[in-house]
């Protein structure tokens, strides 16, 4: 991470540097897990809609998979930062 472009981060610790890009990665996380929710409910009331029509929807099964994988490794990624927060505050609960 360049200090630059947060001139005060250069005076704070690496590791308290760490918890600032963890902890703005875990609100980008967030915002695609939002994301990828609202994806799989579209998917979910196109495969409805295709059952209603009676027509087949195996790309649409294929498609909610790799949105369930992106789904639970993106809660994964967020679980490893609030342990590393944890770690890092002792289990103070400092960001709620």
């Amino acid at each position: 991470m360049d200090p630059g472009i947060y001139k005060w981060m250069s005076e704070c610790p690496v590791e308290e540097q760490m918890i600032y890009v963890k902890r703005y990665a875990n609100m980008q996380l967030e915002e695609a897990l939002d994301v990828s929710q609202s994806n799989k409910i579209q998917i979910e009331l196109k495969i409805y809609k295709l059952k209603q029509d009676g027509e087949s929807f195996d790309n649409e099964l294929k498609l909610m998979k790799a949105v369930d994988t992106n789904i639970d490794a993106i809660n994964k990624a967020i679980k490893e930062n609030d342990n590393y927060f944890a770690e890092y505050y002792k289990g103070e609960d400092v960001f709620e």
